[in-house]
């Protein structure tokens, strides 16, 4: 931390917190909205029990999100690590 204060100040240690907060917000409204659709229609369409549409609306939801937040979290990662005013590659 001292490295990092000393070479880009007390925001240095901030580097990437507006990106993080770009790919992590979708994250949630994703998987909420994957998880109530796949939930809903595992129940009503093929009978199944709740705890069964709950696993699958989970389960659902769980890819849904990494295949949304994946690409984002590897640009926040690229904008933490760059170094200086360096613009990420």
């Amino acid at each position: 931390a001292r490295a990092i204060i000393a070479t880009n100040g007390v925001l240095g240690l901030y580097r990437g917190f507006g990106v993080s907060l770009l790919a992590y917000l979708p994250g949630g409204t994703v998987w909420w909205g994957a998880y109530g659709v796949v939930d809903r229609s595992a129940r009503a369409h093929f009978g199944l029990p709740r705890t069964a549409g709950h696993a699958l609306g989970a389960i659902a939801a769980a890819i849904a999100t990494v295949g949304t937040t994946a690409p984002l979290d590897l640009v926040k990662t690229r904008v933490q690590l760059a170094t200086g005013q360096q613009a990420p590659s």
